[in-house]
Formats: C-alpha cells, structure tokens, sequence
C-alpha cells in the first residue's frame, strides 16, 4: 500500500445478492459483526451493514495482501471512531465507512486520519429546519441562493463534508457543524475557509456526485483526509468488489510481525495440528501456535520470555498468526 494514496471504494450493496455471496461475506466477519444485522428491523439495512463489513475487510486485505481479510479485529477510539486493533504493526493503516440504504463507500489510507460519508443526491431535506444547526452564516446566503429544486443537494453538499470531517477527527457529532466554515464554491477541491481555519491547511478535500442511472438517483460522496507532512495524497477510487489474497494450495500461513520494520513476514509451513515458531524481536523464545479453520482469526498461546525473564512475565512487541487453509 503506497503511503501517498487513499483508496475509496464504492459499491451499491445489492450487486452483493442471493444465499451464496451473502454467506461468504458473512463468513469473514466476527462473531459480533455476523449478529448485528438481525438487530436491524429492515432486512435490507441489515444485508447493508453486512456487505459494508465484508467490503472493508477485503479492502483493507487488498491492501494489505500478507493480511487475510478474517484476521482483521477492531477496537475503538475514545469517541467511538473504529481503528484497527490487530494486526498490531498495520495500526498505521486507517479507514472509514459510510453506508444509506443503497450504497456503501469505503476509505483505506495509511499514516492519516481519513473520513468519508455519503447521501442520496435526491434524498429530500427540511432545509429551514436545519439551517441554524448545520450551515455557517456564509453557506447559510449560499442555500438561500440555491434555486428551491436544487437546495437539498446544495445542502447535503455541505452536510457530508462537515460530518466526513468530523469522523476524520473522531470526534463525530460533538463538533459543532455551525462553527465549520468551508471556502466558497470554487472549480477546485473543498476547503475549510483559512480565514475561519487556520487548520485547514493540514487538510485534504474531495467530493464528487456518482453519476445518476436510470431511476436519476446520484449520491452526494465527501471525504476528509489529514495531509501527513503536508503532502498532498492521490486519490485512487474502485467501482468493484476487492480482490481478497490469494490462498495457497497446501500449508498454513504463519504471520510475523516486525513492529521496528512496519512489516508483516509471510510464510508457507505444512499443516499440522500446531507448530513451534520462533518469534523474530525476541531471543531463545519460542511460542505455540494452534491452527484453526480458514479465514477464521487464530487462536494461540503467548508463552513468550523477555531475556532474563520467567515465561509470561510480559508479552513481547513480536507477534504470530496462523491460518489452515
């Protein structure tokens, strides 16, 4: 993964259909993932939120192909934002999820905060309703301006910049969209006014409107992104499903994870009921490792010994993963 690029994709959940895909993007998720969507009482916003799942999942394994995408668990921040919880060296890769009923948009990026939220171009909105809650005085003459037909996507324009902003710092609703005041209409990329923010700098904007099928539905798609070191990133964006890493024919993958390179080492030993591997950051330790079923996160014993230590006294930076396949 190019440390100079975001990728986004952008899918419509009910290209993913039917017993067989919906069980196989079910079969990559948690336990807790799988039993999110029967809380749902739309059955279509709980197959949303299944597909929303497995599409970050093989995103982040697309990215991250020494990674498979079952492995993946998340953890969250202060606020509430999800972060990667292991594989603890790629804690650096970032991402964020948005989804409405028909459509599911994903960031991947690595070393900055990225936010991204999307809306129906034609969804309908109480404009004067939220007019003294969500657009700054300046946007709010921009709206006001806005032809009647068009002022719900003029809205929702700065609605999802606002929010893809807010998730990027992780904060979410807590930041008063008010006081956000983005630079006049430009044929530029979005900006927080310099003015207003001095911040902004740090900042990266994009936001585009999908073309609009047959039905003229569109969506409104915003993301944020910090600019580490001041450089800008390339956007890359995906119309398809990610391409999950391949599998090999006989064996068992065993990950090592080399926190001081930021690399995750892969390697093909032949299946068996568990093996000895000796972990990379540490001397004369060694750690058992039990298999489990393909695309199932591992289970493992840490018996890892600091040097001069009694086993168990801590666990090490080094870590190990392995999969059955």
């Amino acid at each position: 993964m190019h440390p100079d690029e975001a990728h986004v994709w952008q899918l419509d959940p009910t290209r993913v259909a039917g017993r067989e895909p919906t069980e196989a993007a079910a079969a990559l998720l948690s336990p807790e993932e799988r039993a999110r969507p029967a809380a749902h009482r739309d059955p279509r916003a709980g197959h949303t939120f299944l597909v929303a799942r497995g599409l970050l999942r093989c995103a982040l394994s697309e990215l991250v192909p020494e990674v498979a995408p079952a492995v993946w668990s998340f953890t969250r921040g202060p606020y509430g934002r999800p972060q990667i919880a292991t594989p603890r060296c790629h804690t650096s890769v970032r991402f964020n999820v948005s989804h409405t009923r028909d459509q599911v948009v994903c960031v991947v990026v690595r070393d900055a905060d990225c936010g991204i939220d999307v809306e129906p171009a034609g969804r309908t909105v109480d404009v004067p309703l939220l007019a003294g809650d969500v657009p700054a005085p300046a946007e709010a003459a921009v709206l006001a301006a806005a032809a009647p037909e068009h002022r719900s996507e003029v809205f929702l324009r700065h609605w999802t910049l606002k929010e893809a902003y807010a998730k990027a710092l992780g904060v979410g609703m807590r930041l008063p969209f008010a006081g956000l005041v983005f630079g006049p209409p430009t044929t530029g990329a979005p900006r927080l006014d310099p003015a207003a923010h001095p911040e902004g700098a740090d900042w990266q904007f994009a936001q585009w409107v999908t073309a609009r099928g047959p039905a003229g539905q569109g969506w409104v798609v915003s993301l944020a992104l910090s600019r580490p070191g001041g450089r800008e990133l390339r956007i890359v964006r995906h119309d398809r499903w990610p391409t999950c890493p391949p599998s090999p024919s006989r064996g068992t993958w065993v990950y090592r994870c080399d926190r001081a390179a930021n690399v995750v080492n892969r390697t093909r030993i032949p299946n068996s009921s568990a093996v000895n591997v000796r972990s990379p950051l540490t001397v004369g330790v060694r750690r058992r490792i039990r298999l489990v079923s393909r695309w199932s996160t591992p289970a493992f014993e840490d018996q890892e010994t600091p040097l001069g230590g009694a086993p168990g006294q801590r666990k090490s930076a080094a870590w190990s993963r392995a999969h059955s396949v």
